[in-house]
């Protein structure tokens, strides 16, 4: 603050580089504060969209370590991809940044999704009928359609059907 007075918070986020007028900051020193403004600004952007949702704001620092700057544009067009990279994250979060952006409820991403979901929080295979009544109930939507889906996650070995239930690959 003694070296730029009142400006000291604005020249360290905007111009950070001019630390090296500082005796005793290095390129090291200052790469690393460019580095953690550019990370604070992406949480706080990550954590403003969050917000839009409702979703609750612990998720912003983990998007931004998993996602980086691409975080947002992610939430936007493939919310249901954070649903298999982070199992914390939770398939009604990313229903909600999908219906923010404007995703149909029987789109095969989102079934598809909570298929994985419904998988991932069980501790051992489900019996395929099981999981599907389930889905049908919570989903809204008919056993065709989630069939339809649960096949789509076979064929790209997603998932494995064992003996009439279902695990993941």
């Amino acid at each position: 603050i003694e070296a730029f007075g009142i400006d000291s918070f604005k020249i360290i986020e905007e111009t950070p580089e001019r630390l090296s007028e500082i005796k005793g900051f290095t390129a090291a020193k200052i790469k690393t504060i460019k580095e953690g403004i550019i990370a604070k600004k992406s949480c706080t952007e990550i954590a403003a969209y969050l917000q839009t949702c409702n979703i609750v704001l612990s998720h912003a620092w983990r998007l931004f370590k998993t996602y980086g700057d691409k975080a947002i544009p992610l939430m936007q067009e493939s919310p249901y991809k954070i649903v298999r990279d982070n199992k914390s994250f939770g398939f009604e979060n990313a229903d909600r940044l999908a219906y923010k952006s404007g995703f149909e409820k029987d789109h095969p991403a989102r079934l598809q999704a909570a298929i994985f979901h419904a998988l991932n929080q069980a501790s051992a295979a489900r019996p395929t009928a099981q999981v599907l009544a389930m889905l049908e109930n919570r989903l809204e939507l008919p056993t065709q359609t989630l069939e339809a889906a649960l096949s789509n996650e076979i064929k790209d070995s997603l998932i494995s059907e064992v003996e009439d239930s279902l695990v993941l690959t």
